[in-house]
């Protein structure tokens, strides 16, 4: 009996590292939006300070779908609820506050948690 609980405490420790270990290295850029607007996913904007959006590359939204959450490296955790213009690739688009410096672009890793 013992043996079974280690058992199944491994294979949900193994299912939670899984879950964390999709990641892809993507180009991240960074856009701002006024309030009330709407997301692609219908998400409306009433804080770009507190809410932690994001947009994906349409190439993206397979593997990130709409209101998945993501670790940007260097950036903290965002959810997917917006999608950026089809001539983008391997992009993420985070939303920043007005009066916050933006970045230019750069390579950052992307993992997705569940």
């Amino acid at each position: 009996m013992r043996n079974r609980k280690h058992v199944i405490i491994i294979i949900l420790l193994a299912v939670a590292v899984i879950h964390c270990l999709a990641q892809d290295t993507m180009t991240l850029t960074m856009y701002r939006a006024a309030k009330g607007r709407k997301t692609a996913d219908g998400t409306v904007i009433t804080d770009p300070t507190a809410q932690r959006i994001c947009a994906m590359s349409h190439d993206m939204l397979k593997k990130y779908p709409f209101g998945t959450k993501v670790r940007v490296e260097g950036y903290g955790d965002y959810v997917v609820r917006d999608k950026m213009g089809k001539r983008h690739k391997k992009t993420i688009d985070i939303l920043i506050p007005k009066g916050t410096k933006a970045i230019s672009k750069r390579k950052v890793m992307v993992t997705k948690c569940e």
